[in-house]
């Protein structure tokens, strides 16, 4: 129920972005756009757990959504489509209501229509090629950073640096304070200077932040390191802001809505599939020793994990250079 909630938001604030802002400023508003919602995951982290300790899950579970219903009917009661259209509130009386049969008859036309339409979309959405490298870039950033960072990294800063838990979430912070400077940074570049260089140049050094993990003393880069490794892990992963704003543009913009929600697939997909595969390739190399049933892996473990997503990510890296086509 929370997933099926959440997953019509991005979306449609992309589509609002489209209606009031200017294109030239859709990178940037998108950049902070993101950035908000990864506000809201890092108060999701040690403020949450503090909220939970002082007062209990079921009680901050109810302030979260008494909270989330709230900012719901503001948005319901401010918000409107475009600026051309009124408060949803506001009911034009001078125009004289339809009978009901007709009224209906005409509803169903009209939806029959516009399934037809977004239907055709759909369909010429896909078959564009610029929508693949999109969304298969999108499911290699975005479901690398985020299947590792919310769910392999402790482990991996547990078990082969020998951190506290507390000690590995400080270091997995700086990922987030990376992501949280990339975001917005990335639109506000972009807006400047074109998207092509900098979706190359970032999605480049996302791949060389996997390559030092991997190669720099065997998967063991020194510890005070590794905050700068991560820092620019997140902030390179920044590039994800530029792919709903490329989905736009390099689709038909009456199907803007569309293009965006199916590249936004692609995080998501790689998110799912890579948490479990990564636990696969995690068990490949596991020797067997367990601790209070906890699986302990070698750094050989890890290594294989770093490969198969620099693997990954060169491979939709190289089908966006060769099938993605930015004008500018």
């Amino acid at each position: 129920m929370v997933g099926l909630g959440v997953s019509v938001i991005f979306v449609s604030i992309m589509k609002f972005q489209i209606n009031w802002f200017k294109p030239c400023l859709f990178a940037t508003v998108s950049g902070f756009t993101i950035f908000a919602g990864n506000l809201g995951s890092l108060l999701g982290t040690t403020p949450l757990a503090l909220l939970v300790t002082e007062f209990g899950w079921r009680a901050s579970f109810f302030v979260i959504g008494a909270i989330t219903f709230l900012i719901a009917i503001i948005c319901w009661l401010l918000v409107r489509d475009n600026p051309g259209t009124g408060s949803p509130l506001l009911v034009n009386k001078d125009k004289e209501p339809l009978p009901a049969r007709k009224q209906g008859k005409n509803i169903g036309t009209k939806l029959r229509q516009s399934f037809l339409k977004e239907l055709a979309g759909l369909q010429e959405v896909i078959k564009n090629s610029n929508t693949w490298a999109l969304l298969f870039s999108a499911f290699a950033v975005g479901g690398t950073v985020l299947a590792f960072a919310g769910t392999w990294s402790i482990t991996y800063l547990m078990q082969v640096y020998g951190f506290s838990r507390n000690q590995a979430s400080l270091y997995m912070m700086t990922l987030s304070v990376g992501k949280l400077a990339g975001f917005p940074l990335t639109g506000i570049i972009a807006d400047k200077i074109g998207r092509k260089k900098p979706l190359f140049f970032l999605f480049a050094f996302y791949i060389t932040s996997w390559s030092v993990l991997l190669f720099w003393h065997g998967g063991k880069a020194p510890a005070d390191a590794l905050y700068i490794i991560f820092f620019l892990m997140g902030f390179s992963s920044g590039l994800q802001v530029l792919m709903p704003t490329l989905a736009k543009e390099t689709n038909d913009l009456q199907f803007s809505g569309l293009a965006i929600s199916v590249v936004n697939i692609g995080a998501f997909a790689g998110m799912a599939f890579l948490q479990p595969f990564m636990g696969y390739i995690l068990d490949l190399k596991w020797d067997g020793v367990l601790a209070a049933g906890a699986k302990i892996y070698p750094l050989e473990s890890f290594q294989l994990l770093f490969v198969s997503s620099l693997i990954i990510n060169c491979i939709c890296f190289a089908f966006a250079c060769l099938h993605l086509k930015i004008k500018k």
